[in-house]
């Protein structure tokens, strides 16, 4: 008996072949797209969600006017985290992030890399699985990690914990680091991408800078907050730090400092200056890819309703 319906099903779509191809054709295009689009959703969704503490995070942003409207900054004083670490109650956390395009160099061989230089609980508010080795020894200024990829392009199958390495800064100035850990490689869904991880006192010893002074901005600082509660309290004792940034930079005056939750972040980044690090999708990026699928999903079908009407009027 089933026998027989499969012959007369396969006989009828083999006779009316041209609609059967169509439909075929138009219905997996179709599903193709609620695919792409389902996992471009949830590419943007789990942005930065990699990091367990993903719901305490939060950066530090800063508006000022700009030609007669507010514009958001990523960058901020470096000096601030030093202040607020102890003086702001209700942050448990406080990290810095600088950033370079530095050459790193093995014995002859040079790599292009990006190098991030953060303060050692950096490691702790954020999630950095470790492969060999161990974060903590990022508090110590002659190490550094090094990612998955890095390893690779460096050591090949070759060992690399307690290799030293050679970071060039863009003047052309060299400091020796030993490799004290690998990291796992960070998803591309992360507003984090570096090959190398330091010690921030490194970028103050390598470009000479006082992080004291309120003229020097560093790329981004983020607090950990656990009880959100206290997230207005933590914006409002901000505000005692607007006057003295203002005074030290008259010619950067900002108007308030803002905290954008890590699960905002990515989104945040499309949209302000000096962000430093990577945004997630575009909006446009997120909306277009469903709504297409939709109306080729209901074009398909109707399309498939009508080609069958067709066949069995004929």
């Amino acid at each position: 008996m089933l026998r027989n319906y499969l012959l007369v099903t396969f006989r009828n779509l083999f006779k009316n072949r041209i609609f059967t191809l169509i439909n075929i054709i138009g219905l997996g295009i179709a599903l193709s797209l609620c695919i792409v689009a389902f996992f471009n959703q949830m590419f943007n969704y789990e942005f930065d969600r990699n990091n367990v503490n993903f719901e305490s995070i939060y950066r530090i942003n800063s508006f000022r006017d700009m030609e007669g409207r507010e514009q958001e900054y990523g960058s901020v004083p470096a000096t601030l985290a030093l202040q607020i670490k102890n003086d702001v109650p209700g942050i448990e956390n406080v990290v810095r992030l600088a950033r370079s395009g530095s050459s790193v160099k093995l014995g002859d061989d040079v790599f292009s890399s990006r190098v991030y230089y953060v303060d050692p609980e950096f490691t702790d508010v954020f999630t950095f699985p470790m492969v060999l080795g161990d974060s903590k020894s990022l508090t110590s200024g002659g190490n550094v990690i090094i990612s998955q990829e890095m390893a690779a392009k460096l050591f090949g199958d070759d060992y690399p914990v307690d290799n030293m390495i050679t970071i060039v800064t863009d003047q052309n100035k060299e400091f020796t680091f030993r490799v004290a850990g690998v990291f796992k490689d960070l998803p591309l869904n992360s507003s984090f991408r570096t090959d190398v991880i330091t010690n921030y006192d490194n970028f103050l010893r390598m470009w000479s800078i006082n992080d004291a002074d309120w003229k020097f901005n560093t790329t981004a600082i983020f607090v950990q907050i656990r009880d959100k509660k206290l997230v207005p309290s933590v914006t409002q004792a901000l505000k005692k730090y607007v006057d003295i940034q203002n005074k030290a930079r008259e010619d950067f005056k900002i108007n308030r400092w803002v905290l954008i939750q890590l699960r905002n972040v990515g989104a945040n980044s499309q949209n302000i200056w000096g962000s430093g690090i990577y945004p997630s999708l575009h909006p446009a990026a997120v909306i277009a890819p469903p709504v297409m699928a939709v109306f080729i999903l209901l074009i398909a079908c109707f399309n498939f309703a009508n080609t069958s009407i067709s066949t069995f009027s004929r």
